[in-house]
């Protein structure tokens, strides 16, 4: 049995069952931290309803018990294109028949992780600060960053028609910090971009 803080989700996901390709699985992942240094990913794998519940049953900021996953190890080229980079070589799958999660009601427990969301989980010299990203723009064109901003103002979801003709989502997120009161972020709904609460 694992405790922990969520501190990040992902999209849902179509995958074919391995051992039937005809057969369609959905993929969840989310992201639990249970101290200031630790936190790890979660994939859960399933049906449709258990996977559309668990995903719409449970919220940034819940702390979890779950109960009965496995311990994997991860492929760390594949899981971190797909998933938050964490400091543990291991994975929780959670399977629809044998692992289980519910909503913490002790609380103690509770109240010890709570205040692990404000912590953010890279290092503090990792960061970009927007007036940096204002001043350096072209030299970072094409690379992926780290910000540390607050947020000012959250534009409407949108919908657009990605290259590929797939479906996709995008909205425009205000942000600010101590040199820059107005920067504009376009965020698309991506398997790259993860956003925490500090």
């Amino acid at each position: 049995m694992v405790v922990g803080i969520i501190i990040g989700k992902t999209d849902i996901k179509h995958s074919p069952a391995r051992k039937d390709a005809r057969v369609d699985r959905l993929l969840f992942g989310f992201t639990i931290k249970d101290s200031p240094d630790f936190f790890i990913n979660v994939l859960a794998l399933g049906s449709d309803g258990y996977i559309n519940t668990m995903s719409n049953s449970y919220n940034i900021g819940d702390v979890v018990t779950i109960e009965n996953p496995l311990v994997a190890i991860k492929d760390s080229e594949k899981e971190e294109r797909f998933s938050p980079t964490t400091p543990s070589p291991y994975r929780l799958i959670l399977s629809e028949f044998f692992s289980q999660v519910h909503l913490c009601v002790d609380m103690v427990t509770k109240d010890r992780l709570l205040p692990l969301i404000h912590i953010p989980v890279k290092d503090s010299k990792d960061f970009y600060n927007l007036g940096d990203i204002q001043a350096s723009g072209k030299n970072l064109d094409g690379s992926f960053i780290n910000i540390l901003a607050a947020v000012k103002g959250i534009g409407e979801m949108k919908l657009f028609q990605k290259s590929d003709g797939s479906p996709g989502q995008r909205m425009e997120v205000k942000l600010f910090d101590e040199l820059v009161s107005s920067f504009s972020l376009v965020w698309c709904a991506s398997r790259f971009s993860v956003v925490y609460l500090c």
